[in-house]
């Protein structure tokens, strides 16, 4: 009995860790992904454009 109890309990955290896990490396990456490809885009574009010249 105690232990289906604390099962429950350490599972609903388990679940509710990874859920805040997945949800902040969500924003971690949507962060990550609007400063580093503006950044690639210009470093390409100024590539390309120093390769003409």
């Amino acid at each position: 009995m105690v232990f289906a109890w604390l099962w429950r309990i350490i599972s609903g955290m388990l679940i509710g860790t990874l859920v805040l896990t997945t949800s902040l490396l969500s924003v971690l990456i949507a962060l990550i992904i609007q400063i580093v490809l503006p950044i690639a885009v210009i470093v390409f574009a100024v590539k390309l454009f120093t390769k003409k010249k």
